[in-house]
Parts: structure tokens; C-alpha cells; sequence
């Protein structure tokens, strides 16, 4: 039951911190004409709407558990669907980003990521395209070498990261919370970069 409660509160935060960065990046946006900050401002907005849906739906589950236990598993399997669609639909916001700040096309990406979206095996898609924007922030980190793509680059491998111990924690259950520390540090370089670049 704590462990429950501290997964509520870490994503709660977690889902403000989202809708903070997605915020800055549609301020940057705004100051820049920057597309692939666009892109960042709608990914962290369905990240964050994605991790608040999460909570409501959960507390929502477990208030129902104790009556409706048949349709509990309805509940779980539903929820599970709409949060790993739209942990992938955010994270497939992130690579477009990536794609246009390089110069790219996004029509043909598009048309490649919307599909994966039916897929059940959200966590490894998630993964791999978290792996993507990782590979990107770096080289972006190694051209730039300065503190915003420094944070950048450690804010995605952070999220990265905790992805890959939400997937362990299954196995070992004392990773979960680190996994939502990591998730939350991640989110928390992301908004410090981008508070800079608004100053």
C-alpha cells in the first residue's frame, strides 16, 4: 500500500513537472519559431495528460477493487492500453523533434510511427524510441558541447533509463521507485534547460 501511494505521488509530480516543460516549450516556441520545440511542447503535454490519466485511473481502480473485482480486470487491461498508447504517441512527438531540427520531413516518419501506436508491446516500442532521442541528444551534446544540450541529452538518458527499471521492477520490485526518480530527475533537466533558455 505505501509503495502504492508513493507511485501516485511521484507520478503526480512527475505529470506537473511534464505540463511545466511542455509550457516553456511552447513559450520558446512562440519567441523561437523553433518546430521541434512544438514538437517537445506536445509530446510533454500528452506525457503529462498520460501520467494524470494514470492516477485518476488507478485510484479510481483500487476504490472500485474490493466490489467489482471481475470488472477490476477490464479496468487494468483499459487503462494499461490508453497510457501505453500515449506514452508512445509522446515519445513518437520526441523523435519528430529530433527529425525536424535536423531538417527533415515529418510527413513519412509520421505515417511510420502512427501504426506502431496499435501495437501491444508498448514498452519495447517506447523504449526504442527513447533510444533514438538519446542517440540524438548526444551528437546534438557533442556538436554544441554547452549546458542546455548537456541537459538535454541527461534529461532524455534519465527517462530512458527509468523506462528500462519500470520494465525490470517487474522482477524486482525495489526498482520502482527508483524507477520514478529517475523518471522525475529526467523531467527536472528538461524543465531547468528550458527555464534557461528562457532567461
Amino acid at each position: 500500500m505505501a509503495i502504492e501511494r508513493v507511485d501516485l505521488i511521484m507520478e503526480t509530480v512527475s505529470a506537473i513537472i511534464s505540463f511545466s516543460v511542455a509550457y516553456y516549450s511552447m513559450k520558446a516556441f512562440k519567441i523561437t519559431q523553433n518546430r521541434s520545440l512544438m514538437y517537445l511542447y506536445y509530446g510533454f503535454s500528452i506525457l503529462g495528460a498520460c501520467m494524470l490519466t494514470r492516477v485518476i485511473a488507478t485510484t479510481y481502480i483500487v476504490a472500485l477493487a474490493r466490489s467489482l473485482e471481475a470488472k477490476t480486470r477490464i479496468l487494468v487491461s483499459t487503462a494499461s492500453l490508453i497510457y501505453g498508447a500515449m506514452r508512445t504517441a509522446s515519445y513518437a512527438l520526441f523523435v519528430l523533434a529530433y527529425i525536424t531540427r535536423a531538417g527533415g520531413e515529418p510527413k513519412l516518419e509520421t505515417a511510420i510511427i502512427a501504426p506502431i501506436i496499435l501495437n501491444p508491446y508498448f514498452e519495447f516500442i517506447e523504449v526504442a524510441l527513447l533510444i533514438y532521442v538519446v542517440a540524438q541528444s548526444a551528437i546534438n551534446f557533442i556538436e554544441l558541447k554547452n549546458a542546455n544540450s548537456l541537459l538535454i541529452f541527461s534529461g532524455f538518458t534519465l527517462i530512458l533509463i527509468s523506462h528500462l527499471a519500470f520494465m525490470y521492477s517487474i522482477i524486482m520490485k525495489p526498482v520502482y521507485v527508483l524507477a520514478h526518480i529517475l523518471q522525475l530527475l529526467g523531467f527536472t533537466s528538461m524543465l531547468i534547460m528550458l527555464l534557461r533558455v528562457g532567461r
